[in-house]
């Protein structure tokens, strides 16, 4: 739920059975030995890319160009490094340091670095109000529209990040794959069997899937909140003196 924030796993969200399912192996010997054929239909990743670019289309994106894209392919996957090529079925082993390690170092990564920004940004917002206060106390008039403007743009940016509950989802979700993470490891080679994986994979698309479902509803919301605001603007009546003034 990375506000304008996403990182390069999020492509790879989507419902449970989806995006990590498809490239899972299900037979317990299989996986073992990394081998093996993959759990989840990919047809299913085929009718999600689908429906995905259905949405799209039907979205106020639809409104500007929608360039094909033309970069390398598969895109990188966050915690595969360069052994993994985004396609190939993956051991429970590479499900476990793709899907679940990489992504929770993805999380704590952009919490640390949205709580920095959130910090800069109080830091900012308030220095300059105190230095339009301080200017005002001494005369200095030219300058408190400058330090007025910075602080009212810190604050916008502020809003606009929702670094708040940004850093309280993505500390949600990594504490959820964390959980995840230790119950399958807690199992000895002989309880990683299909079932258990096949758990293992539902319960982390489904909390990767919950956590951009929350951002997209939350973006949804700021996305309003903005267009009712241009609407309020374009609303406001023209002061009578500016009128006359033009004419």
């Amino acid at each position: 739920m990375a506000g304008p924030d996403t990182g390069p796993a999020s492509a790879g969200r989507s419902s449970p059975g989806g995006a990590g399912s498809h490239r899972t192996l299900a037979d317990a010997d299989d996986v073992r030995h990394g081998r093996g054929r993959p759990s989840g239909d990919r047809c299913q990743l085929l009718r999600r890319l689908t429906d995905i670019e259905g949405r799209l289309v039907r979205t106020n994106a639809a409104t500007a160009p929608l360039t094909p894209y033309d970069g390398p392919l598969p895109l990188p996957v966050r915690g595969g490094g360069d052994t993994d090529d985004g396609l190939s079925p993956l051991t429970a082993a590479r499900y476990v340091e793709i899907r679940l390690k990489g992504q929770v170092a993805y999380y704590h990564s952009r919490v640390r670095h949205l709580h920095r920004v959130r910090s800069l940004l109080e830091a900012l917002a308030i220095s300059a109000g105190a230095a339009g206060t301080l200017l005002a106390s001494v005369g200095v008039d030219p300058w408190i529209g400058f330090t007025t403007g910075l602080s009212t743009a810190a604050l916008a940016a502020l809003g606009y990040l929702q670094a708040d509950n940004i850093i309280m989802a993505y500390n949600r979700a990594a504490g959820d794959l964390e959980v995840l993470q230790q119950g399958w490891e807690m199992r000895g080679p002989e309880e990683q069997g299909k079932r258990p994986l096949l758990t293992l994979v539902m319960k982390t698309e489904a909390v990767l899937h919950g956590e951009r479902a929350r951002w997209v509803h939350q973006m949804s919301e700021v996305l309003q909140e903005l267009r009712e605001r241009q609407e309020l603007e374009v609303k406001k009546p023209v002061p009578h003196g500016g009128s006359k003034g033009r004419s």
